[in-house]
């Protein structure tokens, strides 16, 4: 199985920080997810700025390239619509047991059967996060 396309849910700060790495160096079709349409559009927007500041101003990336990159992410509030056919979900909310368990419940209904579910934690336990699934043996911490 290939990846090609990414959902992550939550747009805070790491969440639009694996949204850019994934579209800007991974070229991957990124689909970056929230609960409200501002919270998803600030997101899209510091991403844009930081490729300007860290990237194209220091000469390492150029306009055009910068503007694919935010390109590839599209912001959702619809994590139905984003997830349904994604290869790979990644969740990104803050630091809550019960609420990570909960994305990864969602996203095991939504993705399709293949695809792998990850959590950006660095605390709490992969097992438990993926006892709330039906594919535990496709769930990874990132």
């Amino acid at each position: 199985m290939s990846i090609r396309s990414i959902c992550i849910v939550g747009a805070g700060t790491m969440g639009r920080g694996i949204a850019q790495v994934c579209a800007q160096v991974g070229h991957f079709d990124t689909r970056l997810v929230d609960v409200t349409r501002s919270k998803v559009d600030e997101a899209i927007s510091l991403v844009r700025e930081n490729l300007q500041r860290h990237f194209v101003n220091r000469g390492k990336l150029s306009e055009d390239e910068a503007e694919a990159a935010v390109g590839r992410i599209r912001g959702m509030i619809d994590l139905h619509e984003a997830a349904r056919d994604a290869d790979y979900g990644i969740e990104a909310v803050f630091e809550d047991e019960e609420l990570k368990r909960a994305v990864f419940r969602e996203l095991d209904e939504i993705l399709p059967p293949l695809a792998i579910i990850s959590s950006n934690t660095s605390v709490l336990s992969i097992t438990k996060l993926a006892a709330a699934t039906n594919r535990p043996d496709r769930c990874i911490g990132t």
